[in-house]
């Protein structure tokens, strides 16, 4: 990203409302941080390609410092303690650009569709980037649910082992408005030996308005220590069975 001379800092605390059982933040709340720090900056807008990287978690009671660099064609916000844990990048991108979807239809799960509900929107009545990732949250859950018939607390532990996400690579055209009916897809993409890659998509009446690769990791918790480790062989094997494609990680 081309950015100029306009760089912004900021802090917030991590309160409770920010994070899961665990006491990590969930990985939506940080757009809601993000906004909040910089409310001039981040706003919710059309024909968009954003990149997050989680490198680190933050835990409940850090203050987070927090910067936020504009460009010419974007901005970029990292966060962290005394290092980098975060970064959010957004690019602007060509106008109506159409998105690809699924590339092997018959491998995807369709959530049932829905309106958009208010609570969901911000002021200009679209669909918040935070609530966008609830549902993509949510759709992995009722896969693992469908497809899988376990539910994806099943893979996780507070105290002991999680399956947080490491990056998500995101395009969007636009926002859907409150009351639009909208469908949530995914699509599993691969399993390694402790990732997965899932592809999400936002459809409405047939047309994908926003498009999310996912990586997921399973980690392990330790001594207040988070990571990574194998996933178990048997859930590997039942998963590595449903996937459309696999990866020898």
């Amino acid at each position: 990203m081309g950015l100029v001379d306009n760089r912004i800092n900021g802090s917030i605390r991590v309160r409770f409302a920010h994070v899961d059982g665990a006491r990590v933040i969930f990985y939506p709340r940080y757009f809601e941080i993000a906004a909040e720090v910089f409310p001039d900056v981040v706003r919710d807008v059309a024909d968009f390609d954003v990149l997050t990287q989680f490198r680190k978690p933050n835990v409940l009671s850090d203050d987070v410092q927090m910067t936020c660099n504009v460009g010419n064609d974007g901005w970029r916000i990292s966060g962290g303690l005394v290092d980098e844990h975060f970064s959010i990048e957004l690019r602007r991108r060509d106008a109506g650009l159409a998105l690809q979807g699924p590339s092997t239809p018959a491998d995807v799960f369709r959530a049932p569709s829905f309106a958009v509900m208010n609570h969901q929107c911000g002021a200009d009545g679209l669909l918040q980037l935070s609530r966008y990732y609830e549902l993509v949250s949510n759709t992995i859950e009722q896969w693992f649910e469908s497809s899988l018939g376990m539910l994806f607390s099943d893979v996780h532990d507070d105290w002991t082992r999680g399956m947080p996400t490491v990056e998500l690579k995101t395009s969007c055209l636009v926002l859907p408005a409150e009351r639009d009916e909208i469908a949530m897809w995914v699509q599993p993409k691969s399993v390694g030996s402790s990732a997965m890659q899932f592809t999400s998509f936002l459809v409405r009446s047939g047309e994908v308005l926003a498009r999310t690769d996912q990586v997921v990791v399973f980690v392990g918790f330790r001594d207040g220590r988070i990571a990574k480790t194998a996933l178990p062989e048997t859930l590997r094997a039942t998963l590595r069975r449903r996937l459309a494609g696999t990866s020898d990680e």
